[in-house]
């Protein structure tokens, strides 16, 4: 059997490669319609962000479209996804007559799609640079395909995908720089840093710079033509319309949202920020990945010679990441994203010196059942939380109170739960509740009440700990929860998990993707009758 697997490499590389890429898109592809799929007299809604993103592509097309906006605040987001977004939307629209706001949502979604795609591409040129080895290379590529936190935001009408796509390009030619240096690498390095910066504010391209640069020949020149390439594709990508209040309003959001939002203790951010990583790239990536720091924690003791370009390039700039994602006040996963590839190319280091121990030891059926045990548990892993982003449970919810529900019945609705307004739903969680027959509370709400993520020892114990809430509800679903107003938990649709990393984290800290999420039901009781079944929002 090894004389044929080394006769067929070839054969069986490209095989495992189309493989590899087309669960890859398939999952990628699987929530391109999230929120749409029972909803379609509206847009696309679920993610909180996204609108905003919307916002900004309707203000640039708004002498070609009549959508009529008008903003109660200033937008907080740098234009580049928005503008992006509009560009495509135009030249969609010189193709076809009709078009709608729910386009603008698609078409930001298959941009992140595309751009989700092309970095599996990057991230195996990056782990081929630093192992000459295609298999390895092949294994990065791998257990990016079926990281979760990647293909999620692979199908959202954000920045983040394409922000990662730039950075870690500017990481890849950083790399093909110090073998060999070309003309071209320092002018597309600062443009990648450029568009990062147009997209994120994301700083780690501009370290790989400033180290390509003190490396280079000619110091001040490269200095000054990547100065004026980075600030012409930063404001390029933002249609030329970045003004200084545009600076203000996202720094003071920034800081407003991340630095002084609440009272937490930010030691606890790396810890969270640990399990999140584990369910963000999955258990045997994660476990392949311990493995290699610890291997290479061990090595590092007896090693004589350093090679500087990649602690530069690629370790030190996205170690001072982690760290400042770790003093922020709201550890998020999305933060993380940045840090997959990397935990990756780590993870296929591992496994794949794991792998040629097994081939030395002549142990071919071993291996290749360890291969097929790790795909099939991948696979598991992530397609259990992307088949959620077409049966989110809010489309049970919506059904049942469609077939439940009088229409006009009033519902005293939280934030996130997106229902329908066939029914009276009520603007406000709290100040209604006097009115409404029924509560209707999503998971991304009433987690910040409770032990989460956010507060990952206790529930919070005052407002001050809790992160864009209010007392009047943190009341409200405190005595819902205990059982002190007058409703019961008649439905309750949940998440379900498929694998111990994914149960362990909704069992300790809620669902993991968060924008996902559990709802649940409850309805007002008849005067004088007693509560006969129990909330459990756990």
């Amino acid at each position: 059997m090894k004389n044929w697997l080394q006769k067929n490499q070839k054969l069986l590389f490209w095989g495992l490669l189309l493989l590899t890429l087309t669960c890859g898109i398939s999952l990628r592809h699987i929530g391109i319609h999230w929120g749409d799929l029972d909803f379609p007299h509206r847009a696309i809604t679920f993610h909180p962000d996204e609108p905003k993103f919307m916002l900004i592509a309707q203000e640039f097309l708004k002498e070609d479209f009549s959508f009529n906006v008008r903003y109660s605040r200033p937008l907080d987001y740098l234009k580049t996804t928005g503008v992006k977004i509009a560009a495509t939307a135009r030249i969609i629209h010189a193709l076809f007559d009709t078009f709608s706001v729910k386009n603008l949502y698609l078409i930001g979604r298959y941009i992140s799609l595309v751009y989700g795609i092309l970095i599996l591409f990057i991230v195996y040129g990056i782990a081929w640079r630093l192992f000459k080895n295609r298999w390895k290379a092949l294994l990065a590529l791998f257990f990016l395909t079926f990281s979760a936190l990647h293909a999620e935001h692979s199908h959202y009408a954000t920045g983040d995908v394409s922000s990662l796509f730039w950075t870690y390009l500017s990481v890849f030619v950083c790399l093909l720089f110090t073998d060999k240096q070309k003309p071209w690498h320092i002018p597309l390095i600062a443009f990648a840093a450029g568009m990062t910066l147009a997209i994120k504010f994301s700083f780690i391209p501009f370290i790989c710079l400033i180290y390509i640069l003190f490396r280079s020949k000619h110091f001040f020149t490269n200095f000054f033509t990547a100065a004026f390439i980075a600030i012409g594709a930063f404001y390029l990508s933002n249609g030329f319309y970045y003004t200084t209040d545009d600076f203000k309003i996202f720094f003071n959001m920034a800081f407003s949202d991340n630095i002084s939002m609440r009272d937490h203790n930010k030691w606890l951010n790396p810890c969270v920020y640990l399990f999140q990583i584990s369910c963000g790239v999955g258990l045997t990536t994660f476990l392949f990945f311990i493995g290699t720091l610890i291997r290479k924690s061990t090595l590092l003791k007896g090693v004589k010679q350093i090679n500087w370009d990649t602690v530069f390039i690629l370790y030190f700039p996205f170690s001072i990441y982690f760290l400042a994602i770790s003093m922020l006040d709201v550890p998020f996963s999305r933060h993380l994203l940045p840090l997959i590839p990397v935990i990756c190319i780590a993870a296929a280091d591992g496994a794949g010196r794991f792998g040629c121990y097994l081939w030395r030891q002549d142990k071919l059926k071993t291996l290749m059942v360890v291969f097929f045990i790790i795909f099939t548990y991948q696979f598991i892993y992530n397609y259990s939380i992307q088949r959620y982003f077409d049966r989110d449970p809010r489309y049970k919810a919506q059904r049942w109170m469609d077939n439940n529900v009088e229409m006009g019945t009033a519902i005293a609705a939280s934030k996130y739960a997106h229902l329908s307004y066939g029914h009276h739903v009520l603007p406000n969680l709290d100040n209604h509740l006097h009115q409404a027959e029924y509560i209707v509370l999503h998971e991304s709400y009433y987690y910040r009440y409770m032990r989460s993520e956010l507060n990952p020892l206790k529930a919070p114990e005052n407002i001050n700990e809790v992160y864009r809430g209010s007392q009047k509800n943190m009341d409200s679903i405190d005595r819902l929860f205990r059982e002190e107003m007058p409703f019961e938990l008649v439905k309750s649709y949940k998440i379900k998990t498929f694998t111990p990393e994914l149960w362990l984290y909704k069992k300790v800290l809620g669902t993991y993707p968060l924008f996902l999420g559990d709802m649940l039901i409850y309805k007002r009781l008849p005067e004088g009758e007693n509560r006969n079944e129990k909330a459990d929002p756990s």
